[in-house]
This record gives structure tokens, sequence and C-alpha cells, in this order.
């Protein structure tokens, strides 16, 4: 079910068709989809065990890997491996991607990896993809209160307030149920890698007034 909700997202963003997004996922091998869940993310929530794996730079799923998963199909371990070389900061990945764009892009839960790992690398115009999936899931008709919680956990990663922190602060504002905890798990990873910076309090603030809300709930810690 979350890969069905990135993959409407990002067809409602105008990437993908909805015919498109379907053939993505047919196009990976007739096996099924390997089914993943939060246990498999060591950076779902900030645990020291997280902590440790961040600093040492040591995630689960290999870049190095990334073809074998892609014959497994299992978008999810290729999305954390893709995902932990942006925050590894693991150039080497970019030679593996590159050989297997075409298949990343015909999945959108690797195609949102690959942008993510683009702006990791210096690339500002990989933020609009990840803003659109973000913008359109938020206003969809069937999930006005949640959004994919592949887009709202990599906006922890990322030190700007004015695009994913205000989108966080306003998610935070409606989610409820799982949402509210994948959301807080991202501002909380967001304080912990950002929050040392003394601007930190006063542009989470900003953006929580702009939200219109109470800036000091949200933004001390």
């Amino acid at each position: 079910m979350r890969l069905v909700a990135c993959l409407v997202a990002l067809a409602c963003a105008g990437l993908l068709t909805v015919s498109e997004c379907r053939a993505g996922v047919e196009s990976w091998g007739t096996s099924p989809e390997v089914a993943r869940g939060p246990e498999d993310d060591w950076a779902f929530s900030l645990t020291d065990e997280a902590r440790d794996r961040l600093h040492e730079r040591r995630g689960v799923f290999s870049c190095a890997t990334l073809e074998e998963y892609i014959r497994a199909n299992d978008p999810w371990a290729a999305f954390y491996s893709i995902r932990d070389a942006a925050l590894f900061e693991d150039r080497a990945c970019a030679a593996s991607m590159e050989k297997l764009r075409k298949t990343l892009d015909q999945n959108p839960l690797t195609r949102i990896a690959v942008q993510f790992y683009l702006l990791k690398q210096g690339d500002s115009a990989a933020m609009q993809p990840l803003l659109k999936c973000f913008d359109e899931q938020a206003i969809a008709p069937e999930g006005g209160r949640s959004v994919d919680h592949v887009v709202v956990s990599l906006f922890g990663f990322l030190p700007d307030w004015d695009q994913t922190g205000r989108r966080l602060l306003r998610h935070a504002a409606h989610a409820d149920g799982a949402a509210t905890t994948i959301n807080a798990n991202a501002l909380e990873w967001k304080k912990e890698l950002f929050g040392k910076d003394p601007r930190y309090r006063s542009r989470c603030e900003q953006a929580a007034a702009i939200e219109g809300l109470l800036g000091s709930r949200v933004c001390n810690g």
C-alpha cells in the first residue's frame, strides 16, 4: 500500500501516468514484490543504533548490489540502498545508478530515491519532483490528511525550512495515526542533524508561524 500511494502521488504530480506507474512495477519481473516494513529501515526512527549507523555510514542495503535488488523485485531494498548512498555521500553509487537509470525510473519508489540522491549531490532541480509528490498526495481527496511516508521521511534529512520544513510542519498539524509517527520521526531527524545551527530555532519558528502553528511547541527540544 505504501508503494501504491507513492505511485498515485507521482502520477498526480505529472511525472508518470497511472498506466506508466503500473507498467513500471510489472517491468521489474514476474516474481512477487518483496514486502518490507519499518523494521527493515534503520533510519525509520531516531535511535542510538540509527545515530551510530549514520555516523559510521553503515547501512543495511548496499548500492553495490543494486542490480541484485532489481532482479529480486525488491524495490524497497533498492530504495534504501540509494537513499543510504545519498546520506553517506557515497559517490560510487552514481555509476550503478547511471547503468540502471532506465529501470530505476520505471519504478516510482526508486525514482524518488534517485532524485533524493541527486539533490544531496548538489542538483537543486531534483527538489521539485519530491515537492510535487508531497503536495499532490497531501491534497488528494482520498488522503487529504496523509502524505506517503517515503517523501515525509526523506524531508527529515534535508536542511532547508522554506520548502521541506514548512511542509513537515503543515503535515504535523493534520496527520493522524501512523502518519503522526512518521512525521514526528522526520522532524526529530531534522532537529538531530541541523539543530546545532544557531539559526535552526528561528527558521523553524518562522516556518511554524507561516503554517499557523505554535513554534515553541514544535521547535523546542
